[in-house]
């Protein structure tokens, strides 16, 4: 980032600026004396003419310019300083490499932040605004190529290694005509990965390269194919609407692999070794504990329809993040290993895996604990705790869903042959550091099933 050549010219930016709105309310005090004069004007008109005289008569095009009785010098004011802080502070994004650094989302979020309150630019706003950015550049860029990959390929939504040269399958990328499929925005995601890729290789990115080298590649109408190798992928479409894409620099794969390690943290939630074990009851090894965060608890209990005497569990219930917001008519059962936790939320005491539970629960609410697989032991019974017709919610680490490892494949196999959910829907994203509060980063989703 080139912050050192834009802080020695801060005060030169801000007092450009500051000249610009000096001399913008000179002028509007000068179109409101005008138009006021104008509006005089019209009247000593009238008195010369006794009443007669006519603002717009057949040979006077253009007199019209000279009255604006609705101009407001205040308001066009309040509206030209946000302008021109809003282009400041886009000046400044572009100018520091902030802008690089950013992913679609993010500038479109910034994009967005400046269409209404528009930070003032002073010399004190700038310093401060470019300290905190400076000091989250790392997060930001790793955070977009999260999420950038996360959405090029959902294997990258957690922290299994990436498959360096492997294809990936952009679906439906195309339309049936043959651009881009406007719904599925892959050619802004192309556009945030050629820029990850640019960064790590020390060049400035080309945000429209890619993109315009398919389009090139793609010419004319209706269902095609095509192929393309840029610096950093070979992409080829398919009549299908498909499109299959392969990295073609191993060097800088590894790169965004060891930046995703660090953005997600040293919890590897499903950091399992090849031999793994079989299923058993003993308590995880490491018992971390990361709280449901507020939002994590309102996206597990929403459009649940709670009825009066309806049973509920929740096994590995923490301090009670969850048990605190269940309706006081329901009949709430919670089991925490660690005592201090559970006296806390009022739960039973003791390890879920080796309790007898009865199989009359109308829900189970859970998240359980993520270490290695330790949570598929924990779903597999608490779902053995419904009666027929009961649902489950369970907050999972993303693997749960996109992992490819054989007990991975095998549990999902399991979840959709007992529990397959309403309409066939069983998985749903959870926003991206949903826990970053409670101290981990890694993504999750929501399991949900029916007895």
């Amino acid at each position: 980032m080139n912050l050192p050549a834009i802080r020695a010219t801060i005060p030169d930016i801000v007092k450009a600026r500051n000249d610009a709105l000096t001399m913008m309310e000179e002028g509007a005090a000068l179109l409101k004396e005008g138009y006021a004069r104008t509006k005089e004007a019209t009247t000593r008109a009238k008195a010369a003419t006794m009443g007669h005289y006519s603002q717009a008569p057949l040979n006077t095009k253009g007199a019209e310019e000279l009255h604006n009785s609705n101009f407001d010098a205040e308001k066009a004011l309040v509206g030209y300083r946000k302008i021109l802080d809003a282009s400041v502070w886009g000046y400044l994004m572009e100018s520091t490499g902030m802008h690089d650094m950013m992913d679609k989302t993010a500038k479109d979020a910034f994009r967005l932040s400046l269409v209404e309150d528009v930070p003032e630019v002073t010399e004190g706003n700038v310093e401060a605004t470019l300290d905190r950015l400076f000091s989250d550049s790392d997060m930001i860029f790793q955070r977009g190529l999260a999420k950038a990959f996360s959405k090029l390929d959902r294997r990258f939504k957690s922290h299994d290694p990436f498959r360096i040269g492997s294809r990936m399958i952009l679906d439906r990328a195309f339309d049936e005509w043959g651009s881009w499929n406007g719904y599925r925005h892959h050619d802004d995601t192309l556009q945030d990965v050629e820029r990850v890729f640019a960064v790590l290789d020390g060049e400035k990115p080309n945000f429209l390269g890619l993109r315009q080298a398919i389009n090139d590649s793609r010419k004319g109408y209706g269902a095609r194919q095509s192929e393309v190798e840029s610096t950093y992928f070979r992409i080829k479409g398919f009549k299908n609407g498909n499109a299959h894409l392969w990295f073609t620099r191993a060097d800088l794969l590894e790169k965004a692999n060891k930046l995703l390690a660090e953005y997600y943290g040293p919890i590897l939630p499903d950091g399992v070794s090849p031999g793994d074990p079989t299923p058993g009851t003993a308590v995880a090894k490491d018992l971390q504990f990361y709280r449901s965060p507020p939002a994590v608890v309102a996206a597990l209990l929403r459009n649940l329809n709670f009825a009066a005497g309806d049973r509920i569990l929740e096994p590995s219930c923490g301090d009670g993040a969850i048990i605190r917001e269940l309706p006081s008519h329901t009949v709430i059962i919670g089991i925490e290993v660690d005592p201090t936790r559970a006296a806390y939320a009022g739960a039973n005491c003791g390890n879920f895996l080796t309790m007898k539970i009865p199989q009359d629960f109308d829900y189970v609410l859970m998240n359980p604990p993520f270490y290695g697989t330790h949570w598929m032991d924990h779903v597999r019974k608490a779902f053995d705790c419904l009666k027929p017709g009961g649902r489950l919610r369970a907050v999972l680490p993303a693997t749960a869903e996109v992992s490819e490892s054989a007990k991975h494949v095998a549990f999902r196999a399991w979840a959709t042959k007992v529990g397959k959910e309403n309409y066939g829907r069983m998985w749903t994203d959870l926003p991206m550091e949903s826990f970053a509060e409670s101290g981990t980063r890694v993504q999750t989703v929501i399991l949900e099933m029916r007895k």
